[in-house]
């Protein structure tokens, strides 16, 4: 019984986070590579609308994205204070 509580608030947990992440509409894929090319080399992956933006050093990960090019919402969080 108390994996199943832990396991309900953990998913309960999981479950604010990305509908925060998926409704943050303040920033743009354009203003969070902006923000990371301050800090890191990044690479703009993209075909039509669908873009990604890559950290080469850190560790190549895929930081944002987006399916409606620069100005769209992001599928990401970036923790800017650790970045910079």
């Amino acid at each position: 019984m108390k994996h199943l509580i832990y396991t309900v608030v953990f998913l309960a947990g999981c479950a604010a986070t990305q509908n925060k992440i998926m409704n943050n509409n303040s920033m743009s894929f354009a203003n969070e590579v902006d923000f990371l090319r301050q800090y890191t080399k990044t690479i703009v992956l993209e075909t039509g609308n669908e873009k990604v933006a890559v950290c080469p050093e850190l560790q190549g990960k895929i930081m944002v994205s987006s399916l409606n090019g620069d100005n769209g919402q992001t599928f990401a969080w970036v923790n800017r204070g650790h970045i910079a």
